[in-house]
């Protein structure tokens, strides 16, 4: 529509085309004279055109991309605490947002229905159980190569272990040759057991010699070894300013390339000043705070990335109706033992802060709360979330343990087990359920080259 000025203006009319009924449009139009025009317009799909005809597309829309600054709340949840008394001056409280950067993405096309559906998260648990067969027929496989150019590596045995208290995998190689030994010393190495991915450094060489044999090997860590000595200086550190956990775990990695989250563990604030190390490296800081928590580190090598979860992820009072991550029956068990530890059985703790922090007692629910394990003393012990989780796990230790050992294979649909699973083990119709304390994978190379590939856990049961 031109106007007397130069600008031009444009109108856009919105009509609703999914029914039928005839629509009638009345445009409003105020000219600079000052006189109210209208510019009345009419439009039926079905039937014979009044007035005037319009094109309207009938259809899918077509593929586009979509840009948005729309707010999009990030991973997790958002904690305000207002813990400032109620004052009745003119002190408004100011809440600053960052603006979300703009955002694009691929919409395909598509009807009423989006070519792209936001699919909700699967959120269930599906216990691994291998099946019971008559036999099982494997081929086992062991390749290692290293990470910067993808040589290969010819290993004729490898030990891989790891326990609840280890923040690494400890790692043990035998080489064919001296000149493969030399290729893999301080080198990142892939190893591959039946399709499983292990990485390791290889960082302790060894020879042996006698006569008409020469042996090379090599002990070393997993990729977490990355976080310590000598490849990180010794730090040292003060949460300056008040700080979440997972805040102060974040600054203890800061330019590393790791990362690392919280699971099974509720985010909880540390005041200033509460928590403090001096000269360790970067991984052995994290493993302090997480055992004053009575917690634990795994580590996922292939991605880089620490998760901090309790050392009883599954508490014993709390077995009997959990299901386990990994069941195992008498089909896949080559061997077999068990042993009993005798503790007294527990119900009570007391936890306090060191220089800041509360007192705190944690009582077994149910329970008559008259049999107190070891009082605990930590910096991080500064919050309620921190008190309970500490306290829970140090009642979970107490109490008679059935240590069993156990001997498997490593299958497609078994496969090897992490420290803090909660196993079942099948004896009938009945599942008896533990928690993973200890676990090493074993492979060895024949002369023939014949390969013997063999994993074993230590399930630690609590049966008072």
């Amino acid at each position: 529509m031109n106007w007397v000025v130069p600008d031009e203006h444009q109108i856009q009319s919105s009509i609703n085309w999914l029914d039928i009924a005839a629509h009638q449009l009345h445009t409003a139009v105020a000219w600079i004279d000052g006189q109210d025009k209208e510019s009345p317009l009419i439009i039926q799909y079905r039937g014979i055109a009044v007035d005037d005809e319009k094109s309207i597309k009938w259809g899918f829309h077509e593929p586009r991309w979509v840009c948005s600054t729309k707010y999009r709340p990030p991973v997790g949840k958002l904690t305000l605490r207002f813990n400032e008394p109620l004052s009745t001056q003119p002190s408004p409280i100011v809440l600053r947002f960052t603006a979300s950067p703009n955002y694009c993405y691929w919409d395909d096309g598509g009807g009423l229905i989006d070519g792209n559906p936001t699919l909700p998260n699967i959120d269930f648990k599906i216990p691994i159980e291998p099946q019971i067969r008559r036999y099982y027929l494997m081929q086992p496989t062991i390749t290692c190569v290293r990470v910067s150019d993808s040589l290969p590596i010819v290993i004729t045995s490898v030990s891989i272990s790891q326990s609840r208290g280890q923040w690494a995998r400890s790692v043990t190689l035998e080489f064919s040759s001296r000149i493969d030994a030399q290729r893999a010393h301080n080198e990142l190495l892939l190893i591959t057991i039946n399709g499983y991915e292990f990485y390791a450094i290889a960082e302790q060489p060894s020879a042996s010699k006698a006569f008409g044999i020469e042996t090379h090997s090599s002990t070393g860590r997993s990729r977490t070894a990355e976080l310590s000595s000598p490849y990180r200086l010794p730090i040292s550190y003060t949460n300056t300013v008040l700080r979440s956990l997972g805040g102060i775990i974040g600054d203890l990695l800061q330019n590393t390339g790791w990362t690392a989250e919280l699971s099974g563990i509720p985010d909880f604030s540390v005041p200033a000043g509460a928590f403090s190390v001096g000269n360790k490296s970067p991984i052995d800081a994290i493993n302090e705070a997480a055992s004053q928590l009575g917690c634990m580190i795994l580590a996922d090598d292939a991605t880089r990335k620490l998760t901090i979860i309790p050392r009883w992820p599954t508490v014993p009072w709390e077995m009997a109706t959990a299901v386990p991550d990994l069941t195992v029956h008498d089909a896949v068990i080559t061997n077999y033992s068990e042993s009993v530890s005798r503790n007294p059985l527990c119900d009570v703790v007391w936890l306090r802060g060191e220089q800041q922090g509360i007192s705190a007692k944690v009582k077994r629910t149910g329970s008559a709360g008259n049999i107190p394990a070891a009082d605990i003393s930590a910096q991080l012990i500064v919050d309620n979330q921190a008190a309970r989780i500490a306290g829970t796990n140090a009642l979970a230790d107490t109490g008679d343990k059935l240590n069993v050992t156990l001997s498997l294979p490593v299958m497609v649909d078994l496969p090897p087990a992490t420290p803090g699973m909660l196993i079942g083990i099948r004896e009938g119709a009945e599942v008896f359920k533990g928690t993973c304390d200890s676990w090493s994978i074993r492979a060895i190379v024949s002369d023939r080259g014949d390969i013997d590939i063999e994993q074993s856990i230590t399930v630690i049961r609590s049966i008072a």
